[in-house]
């Protein structure tokens, strides 16, 4: 691939193979592809990926190649291919030959996309060409341009601060060069108008990343929810699966609800925020995202939308919903040696059913989370429940 210019058929299929791999991994049969691989490949900060289209990375390569035979001409390779190609013109102005090796023309087909961004940076002005455009487009560059320092002009790349060319800036201007990855207008509300810092703050959240990418796919209106999967034509129009009274979008299912109302209220953060009649998903993610007072309330709140969307999968698929938790804690005085206990049992309506406390001698915190525990285990099983969970914050109990 770098010294190569595939056929356009060949990356294509490269491409074929990485979309089904995102979608579908590595489970055999054919999977739906939610979003198009032109969205895929745009950068994370631009509602994308951040995949790599195969044909644009090859010419970034190979614009790579083209560029050291620029700046390192008396290298073996530049001097065999000027001795072979280039005896009347340089490499940036000679013209494809028809006997031309397989490597020559991808070299020329890199040469190209470096052509796009080089500009001449001034010493004595002997080298430049008359018709050369080197005219910087601010005046605040002005400086930069013409170097008295310099004592040869040279061509520097514009796309990078530094002026030397990178596969990185080359791959994103061959992107924006090639028309079949250029981004189609579209009238639905999903990610194309979020700001590069909202998608930024997603990406470099404290979350894990299955947590990151599926909130893309609930901005890029990629959810399995009934209202995306009707529009598709693979189901009929279904209300909301919980209340049965609205169809299913993300927003609904993540805001509106109210049983993700339920599931915030009784969250131990507290959040009850909702995304008004009016209002997207993503609409409610940007104002959240820029109104969230620290990073630690911000990915709190990533982690309860990923916990409301696998409660409504296990709804869904018929699993059975998890049990309400029952809270307990346990608190010690070192210096008395007294410690106390406290528990809150909630029925499966998330009602309170019974809350206690209790004092007793301990010898250490763990030991007091210890008998905490017994006490609220012992409670729980004069109550009879088939199953419960416990929450605690001693790590070493657990």
């Amino acid at each position: 691939m770098e010294a190569f210019k595939l056929p356009v058929s060949t990356s294509r299929a490269i491409d074929k193979n990485l979309a089904r791999f995102i979608w579908n991994g590595d489970r055999d049969g054919r999977e739906l592809h939610w979003k198009a691989w032109s969205t895929v490949c745009k950068s994370r900060f631009h509602g994308g990926l951040g995949m790599r289209c195969t044909e644009g990375m090859i010419e970034a390569l190979l614009a790579r190649l083209a560029w050291r035979m620029l700046r390192h001409p008396d290298a073996l390779l530049s001097r065999i291919d000027a001795a072979k190609y280039c005896r009347q013109d340089d490499l940036l102005s000679v013209q494809p030959e028809k006997n031309a090796t397989w490597g020559w023309l991808g070299v020329q087909w890199g040469r190209d996309l470096l052509k796009k961004g080089l500009k001449w940076q001034v010493a004595n002005g002997q080298r430049i060409p008359f018709s050369a455009n080197w005219i910087p487009n601010s005046p605040d560059l002005l400086a930069f341009y013409t170097s008295p320092s310099l004592l040869w002009d040279r061509q520097f790349w514009a796309f990078e601060a530094s002026g030397e060319y990178t596969v990185r800036s080359g791959y994103h201007q061959a992107c924006k060069l090639r028309s079949c990855y250029q981004a189609k207008p579209s009238t639905s509300t999903s990610s194309c108008h979020i700001p590069s810092l909202i998608w930024k703050k997603l990406w470099t959240a404290d979350v894990p990343e299955r947590i990151k990418l599926f909130l893309w796919r609930a901005l890029s209106e990629a959810c399995p929810t009934l209202q995306v999967l009707t529009r598709r034509g693979f189901s009929p129009a279904g209300l909301c699966v919980r209340c049965g009274l609205k169809e299913e979008s993300i927003s609904h299912m993540l805001l509106d609800c109210d049983h993700p109302r339920l599931i915030r209220r009784l969250s131990p953060m507290g959040f009850d925020f909702t995304s008004g009649t009016a209002c997207s998903f993503a609409d409610w993610f940007v104002h959240w995202m820029e109104q969230a007072p620290i990073d630690d309330v911000r990915s709190q709140s990533l982690f309860l939308l990923w916990e409301i969307w696998k409660d409504r999968n296990c709804h869904v698929f018929g699993e059975a919903d998890l049990p309400p938790p029952h809270e307990i804690d346990g608190a010690f005085s070192s210096s008395s040696c007294i410690a106390g206990a406290g528990w809150v049992f909630l029925s499966p309506g998330r009602d309170v059913i019974h809350l206690g406390s209790c004092s007793f001698l301990a010898n250490s915190p763990l030991q007091a989370e210890a008998y905490t525990c017994f006490v609220a285990l012992s409670i729980v099983d004069s109550i009879v429940y088939p199953e419960v969970v416990i929450h605690t914050d001693c790590l070493v109990l657990v």
